[in-house]
């Protein structure tokens, strides 16, 4: 059994109940049972809070649902990856399966140490077929970061410590060029810093690096890299009582020693969304505050200088959370949501063009039906450079299974109505990926008694795939 947990200060109490309840929505981070040294401090902390504050948590445990985390990944040739952990003989492991342009999944193969638990694996392919996976493996009670490098099609990898498991290792996540030149980031909840390390085409893994200070209590990690190899790290910092989003850039070559802070000081910040596009310019996205009157606010960087101030691209009439956005290499980009008004829950879009910015007279509302009943939450969404966007979110059905549903907005960005993408299989933790070509690829875990990874694939003029599953 697991259970999704989040690490944070505890020098404010309100805000450590919005980190916690912003983490059961935004982190698919899933911890073995037995690992109770890692989380014994926080749950010690909870306890000696005040039943009022434990009321406010919202665990998630499902007695195997949660040993399936997916990740999936799409190449420009349409080639397809989805990785994801299992259990057997009592050790969690890392699969991964590969679909070929318009063939079938292959068989799932095991990429990780199979004596050691291997969980939460993060997948990127470059434009080449070339696929970096890491994950977290657990030594005695802390965790290290592990890896696998491999061309699209081949198998018998071999794992690489890429972080001893003497950092404690959580919020990894991973990046590859076009040349396949690869960075690696996470947060040590040992030493309490964000940590990265790069890895140049046909090298190996370099020592972590410092990104942060000493102390600094980093959280809620999100990395962007470019084909290029320019990438950007954005996370969640304890400052003082509060929280704010603080970034850093780096190429394959080095990162930057400069931390740039992108949201207003004295507001509580959280969970950060990065995109970087082959030009090196950014948009990073996040939400400020907490309860019934959170907002999502965004920064942008051009040229290597960012706006002078965040903006708030969310109506403010309720609470908006949960964010995630794109930016494609024409300068546009895209920012969806999970916003909660008056009991209802939606997903909320708006569009960013290179010439005017954020389209904030046409905020849109994705999901269709009555967010009292479906709950939409975990959107995500993808924008390639022709201007085609995709948003999947998860909701519940008239059935009482959790669904996938999906909305694409060709140019001139105009939202079409939604399409429940998972058919009659509940459906969790979606994810979507699209290629320059139009291809999309969206994956999700199926709601069964023994879970299994759901798989739709978009494509011009052809609509929507019928839905498989990913053979294990």
């Amino acid at each position: 059994m697991g259970c999704k947990i989040f690490m944070c200060d505890p020098s404010s109490y309100s805000n450590l109940v919005a980190s916690f309840s912003e983490a059961f929505k935004m982190e698919e981070i899933f911890y073995p049972r037995g690992n109770m040294r890692s989380v014994l401090w926080m749950l010690g902390l909870l306890l000696a809070s005040s039943f009022f504050f434990m009321s406010e948590l919202k665990a998630s445990v499902s007695p195997r649902l949660e040993q399936v985390v997916c990740q999936i990944a799409i190449d420009g040739n349409g080639n397809q990856v989805a990785v994801w952990q299992d259990i057997e003989d009592a050790y969690y492991f890392i699969r991964i399966s590969m679909c070929p342009a318009g063939m079938s999944w292959s068989d799932a193969q095991i990429i990780s140490d199979g004596t050691m638990d291997c969980i939460n694996p993060q997948v990127a392919m470059n434009d080449e077929g070339k696929i970096i996976v890491i994950w977290q493996q657990m030594e005695r009670s802390t965790y290290g970061i592990q890896g696998a490098q491999m061309v699209f099609g081949s198998d018998g990898v071999t794992p690489i410590v890429i972080a001893d498991a003497s950092n404690n290792c959580y919020f990894h996540k991973v990046g590859i060029d076009a040349e396949g030149n690869m960075v690696a980031a996470w947060v040590s909840f040992i030493e309490a810093q964000v940590q990265a390390s790069l890895c140049p085409q046909g090298g190996d893994w370099g020592s972590p690096i410092v990104v942060t200070s000493l102390n600094q209590a980093p959280t809620a990690l999100s990395l962007s890299m470019n084909a290029q190899g320019e990438f950007i790290m954005a996370w969640q910092q304890r400052m003082a009582t509060q929280s704010a989003i603080m970034c850093a850039l780096g190429t394959n070559a080095g990162i930057s020693t400069e931390i740039t802070q992108l949201s207003n000081p004295a507001e509580i910040s959280f969970s950060p969304s990065t995109s970087m596009n082959s030009w090196g310019d950014a948009l990073v996205t996040w939400h400020n505050g907490a309860g019934a009157y959170a907002c999502v606010e965004a920064r942008k960087l051009t040229s290597g200088m960012w706006d002078s101030e965040p903006t708030v691209i969310s109506v403010l009439d309720g609470s908006a959370i949960s964010s995630q956005t794109v930016l494609n290499d024409s300068g546009n980009g895209v920012a969806v949501w999970q916003k909660t008004k008056e009991g209802n829950q939606s997903i909320e879009g708006v569009f960013f063009f290179a010439e005017s910015g954020w389209d904030l007279e046409n905020i849109s509302t994705l999901s269709t039906l009555p967010g009292t009943v479906t709950q939409p939450n975990s959107p995500q969404v993808a924008m390639n450079n022709g201007g085609l966007a995709i948003a999947v979110w998860q909701e519940t059905s008239e059935t009482g299974h959790t669904a996938v549903d999906a909305l694409y907005a060709p140019i001139p960005m105009t939202w079409t109505s939604s399409q429940v993408r998972s058919d009659m299989h509940g459906a969790l933790f979606p994810k979507i990926q699209l290629n320059n070509s139009n291809l999309a690829l969206a994956g999700w875990v199926t709601e069964d008694s023994d879970p299994q990874i759901g798989i739709s694939t978009y494509s011009e003029p052809s609509g929507w795939s019928v839905v498989i599953e990913v053979p294990d």
